[in-house]
């Protein structure tokens, strides 16, 4: 447990620095995001100012980020045989991307995995959708 009056860090950040750092993405969920291949990190789907859901990509060597989007894009399953999987590509025309972008290598993924729980308690986003 940390000492009271000296936050935890996570990469070097405290929380609150990480939670400065998102960036919106232009095209959102619609289009693929070639930017971000082999980038490691957070993503949050954003709804009327709410964070929906908040996911992670950790494979910098398979797509990173780039990959893990385009998995709420495609006639397959792989990113919608989950609830929130679902309801990002539902609704991927009126969600907001935002990517939290920790680095890309073994290290940055690290990092992002480590953030993705306090983020969440932080965002707090629904457990269900309906």
């Amino acid at each position: 447990m940390p000492k009271a009056g000296k936050p935890k860090l996570i990469g070097g950040k405290t929380l609150q620095q990480w939670d400065t750092e998102w960036v919106r993405v232009n095209g959102g969920f619609r289009i693929l995001h070639p930017e971000l291949n082999h980038s490691v990190g957070l993503f949050r789907a954003v709804r009327d100012g709410q964070v929906m859901v908040l996911g992670q990509a950790t494979e910098c060597a398979n797509g990173g980020l780039r990959k893990r989007l385009s998995d709420f894009r495609r006639s397959s399953w792989s990113g919608r045989n989950h609830t929130a999987g679902w309801y990002i590509y539902t609704n991927r025309d009126v969600l907001k991307l935002e990517v939290l972008v920790t680095g890309s290598d073994r290290e940055a993924a690290k990092v992002a995995a480590a953030l993705k729980r306090p983020m969440i308690a932080l965002h707090e986003p629904p457990k269900t959708f309906g």
